[in-house]
């Protein structure tokens, strides 16, 4: 299957070979942290990964690549270097001025429908793009990211489309389907049969299957506000899996007042183990105002519900945003457990925006459960991004955490990105 992958990949970069704009961008990064125990010994880690994004386009038609390598320098971590694959694919745009067609590696974004596939992709947009039709389907691809397509079709593969529509200007309809299915590995095991001798026997299971669909209403009042509604329908489980409706209202131009209500249903697989057990809705509402006193600063406060079986959460957030970083205070308690947190970013540009220094700070207290002890935990950021040179970028930052676990852990993080855009005269 491999070579069939790099054939078809050969095939591609053929069309497009002569193309005349090439944009890419290589990065490395080095990952560094060292650990230290409650006895005072440290271990260090050291890992590295190499990224290469390439686009070739030329007029309607272009390819596309994300890979990723990585390379483990301790010995005692268990990691496996390898190269990924995230995305590799050929795309064609304006098809009689109304389709786009992906073919290849490529992530899908489908309404109720998400993930990555070696598959292919349409876009049909009509009516000014007042409606756009999207139809997807392929195999669903390998956790390790390998330019290998699935070996089994029949039971690994993600199917669907996403209608969205504007009938009116401010108002978006849209409707979603997913049919995605996962192969589950078998095994061997020893039975014994009906005389008491053992045997092996090869244990199989069908494959996970999920099937929904989806609707959504998004529409903008206007200076009023905006209003959001959705609605997902679990087609194997036979029941609703979302019910969801957001508002926001714009009561002067400075105070917003937000809103929200969601009911959800456990997203578990048809022919899962899970699913022959009794799973329970949760209900959650929220209410939040927003102030904004200047155009870069705001305020604001949330309030949030949530309703279990038998038993029930709040959750509460305040805090502020500006140009220059955020502060906010979080807070929850009840059945999901008590937190208490407050976190502070502080960013400042400097040279016209070529170097932004970064904090960020963070201070916790919770507790797993009601009657448990309750446990600190601190972590500490600190890093800056350098654009000194023209598509050179540089990016470190260092972390630092202090918890029930780790009694002291710290973390260092170095990236070097180098952007082009290269315009050929192959034609």
């Amino acid at each position: 299957m491999k070579r069939i992958f790099i054939l078809i990949l050969m095939i591609l970069f053929q069309e497009v070979s002569i193309s005349q704009i090439v944009n890419g961008r290589f990065s490395t990064s080095v990952y560094s942290f060292e650990k230290f125990d409650t006895i005072g010994i440290s271990s260090s880690y050291w890992r590295a990964f190499q990224t290469f994004q390439l686009d070739v386009t030329k007029e309607r038609y272009s390819l596309h690549s994300l890979i990723q390598g990585n390379a483990n320098f301790s010995g005692d971590v268990d990691e496996i270097s390898n190269i990924k694959f995230y995305n590799l694919y050929f795309k064609i745009k304006k098809i009689f001025n109304v389709a786009d067609f992906n073919l290849g590696r490529q992530y899908i974004f489908g309404g109720i429908a998400n993930g990555l596939i070696d598959g292919a992709a349409i876009k049909l947009s009509l009516y000014d793009n007042k409606l756009i039709l999207k139809s997807f389907g392929g195999a669903i691809v390998n956790k390790e990211l390998k330019p290998e397509i699935t070996k089994s079709l029949r039971n690994n593969y993600l199917l669907g489309f996403h209608l969205i529509g504007s009938p009116v200007n401010d108002l978006s309809l849209s409707v979603s389907y997913m049919n995605r299915h996962r192969e589950r590995l078998q095994y061997n095991t020893i039975r014994p049969d009906t005389l008491g001798f053992v045997y092996n026997q090869l244990i199989g299971y069908p494959s996970s299957a999920e099937q929904f669909i989806s609707g959504d209403v998004d529409y903008n009042f206007l200076n009023y506000g905006r209003l959001y509604a959705r609605y997902d329908y679990d087609i194997n489980m036979v029941q609703t899996s979302r019910l969801q409706f957001g508002t926001k209202v714009l009561v002067t131009n400075q105070i917003a007042l937000i809103g929200e209500y969601i009911r959800r249903t456990p997203r578990l697989y048809f022919n899962s183990i899970f699913y022959v057990f009794q799973s329970n809705n949760t209900e959650e509402v929220e209410g939040g105002i927003e102030f904004s006193y200047k155009p870069n600063m705001k305020f604001y406060a949330k309030f949030a519900n949530v309703q279990y079986s038998g038993d029930k959460a709040n959750r509460y957030t305040i805090g502020m945003s500006t140009e220059y970083g955020s502060l906010f205070y979080a807070g929850s308690n009840g059945y999901a457990g008590e937190l208490s947190s407050v976190s502070a970013q502080i960013f400042y540009p400097l040279l016209e925006r070529r170097i932004i220094p970064t904090i960020s700070v963070s201070r916790s207290s919770y507790k797993l459960t009601k009657n448990s002890d309750r446990y600190e935990s601190f972590t500490g950021v600190f890093g800056a991004a350098v654009n000194l040179i023209k598509n050179i970028s540089f990016d470190a930052q260092i972390h630092w955490l202090n918890n029930k676990v780790y009694k002291d852990d710290l973390r260092f993080l170095f990236k070097a990105s180098y952007f082009f855009s290269q315009k050929l005269n192959i034609l």
